[in-house]
């Protein structure tokens, strides 16, 4: 049986199914080295690493995040040499590219095999920075970007396995790299998120929505521009005046995840809410929240507002197309790879205005029709994102034949 290493600072991150479908045989090791301290894996053996210290930057702009890159790399190689000493020898390791973690695992364990989950890689032309800046991006931004890649591609030259979630992060990485990269979505669960969902439930506000009600779900990990936030927030206000019987509920935290914080040591959130304007009765600010209770509110919900700038796509809006929940989402690249507008979702322009249109139109639509669109989208996650149907035996088969080994889960 095979020891099994993943490498994640967030444990569990995109690992999460992968490692608990391999922890379940026993007989599999199944290891997690991980900076986070308060989380645990059933039959997971937990290593936490601490940096050796905090990261001061570089000499040189371009690459003030190397020092910080470079730290995860060491705090990781000293946790696999920990291991070592202890006769803890993998034959295969999962690790996430995008802090440094995967440095340098290969020095430690030159005959480990070594699946690189490269989330994205940066370019100044085509993604998210040049969305961003309207298509003008300075040169120095552009030369930051090419050094932030370092550890990256360093990462990926080790690997045996590249693996990307969709066509478009693969894209976004050099062309060189194409053919050794894997598009296999880490996937979701469809059965156990659709099970047991609660159609009523009372928030904190003393709103009480159920199923049917005209309920606009709107999530992020952290409500920022990134991920239309501000877009977002105007078209709330379009919203209370087109429609104000609807109700909208934002889920996420109020740091920065991606892209720059906002003026003043405020959060995104209250940047806007202390802008001139109406006052919004018609939103309900949850902050972060449980997990199930994330998943009965966007079941719940008659749309699920998505928007994003060409970058990561976020597990909700597959997780809100699972549970048939009618999905408005941005007409941006890596959004239009899943979303086919009026066949499994709505799509909608990058502005406020068709934001609330598109919204009204959901709110709106026939209950056949609606019911049309969300067996599709439910279908579009089962046939090509499920992990049980697609991820699981989709990475079981590239490891025996690319790594000659069986992960048996």
């Amino acid at each position: 049986m095979p020891v099994i290493v993943f490498i994640h600072q967030n444990m569990p991150g995109q690992f999460k199914n992968i490692c608990q479908a391999l922890a379940k045989n026993e007989k599999n090791q199944v290891y997690f080295i991980t900076k986070k301290k308060t989380v645990s894996l059933p039959n997971v053996h937990r290593v936490v690493y601490d940096l050796a210290r905090e990261p001061t930057g570089g000499s040189h702009q371009y690459i003030s995040g190397l020092d910080s890159h470079l730290l995860y790399g060491q705090a990781v190689a000293r946790r696999l040499i920990a291991l070592k000493e202890n006769n803890v020898y993998p034959d295969i390791v999962f690790a996430h590219s995008g802090w440094g973690e995967a440095l340098f695992v290969k020095e430690i364990f030159p005959k480990a095999k070594l699946v690189v989950f490269s989330e994205f890689y940066y370019e100044s032309r085509f993604s998210d920075t040049a969305f961003t800046h309207k298509g003008d991006v300075p040169v120095d931004t552009a030369c930051k970007l090419v050094a932030r890649n370092l550890h990256l591609t360093q990462s990926m030259m080790a690997a045996d396995i590249i693996m990307t979630p969709t066509l478009w992060q693969k894209f976004v990485h050099p062309k060189i790299l194409w053919p050794q990269i894997l598009v296999l979505h880490e996937g979701i669960s469809v059965d156990e998120i659709r099970a047991n969902r609660r159609t009523s439930v009372t928030l904190p506000n003393g709103w009480t929505v159920s199923k049917g009600d005209r309920v606009v779900t709107y999530v992020s990990r952290n409500l920022e521009p990134y991920r239309g936030f501000d877009v977002f927030f105007e078209a709330m206000r379009l919203l209370a005046k087109a429609a104000p019987d609807v109700r909208v509920v934002l889920i996420g935290g109020e740091d920065v995840s991606y892209g720059k914080r906002p003026p003043g040591g405020m959060s995104w959130r209250d940047l806007f809410l202390h802008q001139e304007g109406p006052p919004l009765h018609n939103a309900a600010f949850l902050g972060k929240v449980p997990y199930p209770l994330f998943l009965d509110l966007l079941s719940i919900a008659r749309v699920h507002a998505y928007l994003t700038v060409p970058f990561v796509l976020s597990w909700s809006t597959m997780e809100a197309m699972a549970l048939e929940t009618l999905v408005v989402g941005s007409a941006t690249h890596p959004v239009r790879e899943v979303i086919a507008d009026g066949k499994n979702g709505l799509l909608c322009d990058y502005t406020a205005q068709s934001v609330c249109d598109t919204v009204m139109r959901g709110l709106d639509m026939a209950e056949e029709k609606r019911t049309q669109i969300g067996r599709l989208a439910r279908a579009t996650i089962e046939q090509n994102y499920s992990f049980n149907t697609v991820y699981l035996p989709g990475i079981v088969d590239e490891v025996r034949q690319r790594c000659g080994i069986d992960l048996n889960p």
